[in-house]
């Protein structure tokens, strides 16, 4: 999956896996760890995490009349928030950890990591066996949190590598001008 990552979302440029946030809750330390901490080209951090594909992105039935997200969505939303959450609290003194672990990482002396109000990329789910309703649905779920969340499902991912694939076979394609 991470191979794809930079095909479809060329402005990360490195990728740590499973990065540990240190956090302090109820006066005990502990870790966060996200899936992926991912280093964009202007050297800010962004969260991906990655999911199964089997998880339901929307309940089964309506609630009063429109459908709402499953269960497990909402709970990787919220994870994905405290994960953003606790990366922000980390400040400078991460920035500098992480700075370091991308420069071992990517082999780039001058590289710089900067957590500046970071964003989380939420793989999970199937979108392929819902209908044009639920869809419509899901849609305005999804443009409710994408400030902060972009909640992206396996079959998404795979029409833009289909996108992509297309562009750069198609003659008249702006990959293909000289």
């Amino acid at each position: 999956m991470l191979k794809i990552f930079p095909i479809i979302f060329p402005q990360y440029i490195a990728f740590l896996r499973e990065q540990h946030i240190p956090i302090t809750q109820n006066s005990q330390r502990r870790n966060d760890i996200p899936d992926y901490l991912a280093l964009k080209d202007t050297f800010s951090l962004d969260i991906i995490e990655i999911k199964k594909p089997l998880y339901q992105v929307l309940r089964n039935g309506l609630y009063r009349g429109n459908y709402v997200l499953g269960q497990e969505l909402q709970g990787q939303i919220t994870q994905a928030q405290k994960y953003l959450y606790n990366l922000t609290r980390w400040g400078r003194k991460g920035e500098e950890k992480l700075t370091e672990k991308f420069i071992k990482f990517t082999k780039e002396p001058t590289l710089k990591s900067y957590i500046r109000n970071p964003k989380a990329i939420l793989i999970i789910g199937r979108s392929n066996c819902i209908n044009d309703e639920q869809l419509r649905d899901f849609e305005i779920l999804r443009q409710k949190h994408e400030d902060i969340i972009d909640i992206i499902t396996y079959d998404d991912l795979l029409k833009r590598m289909q996108r992509v694939q297309k562009m750069r076979t198609n003659p008249n394609s702006i990959w293909n001008k000289n």
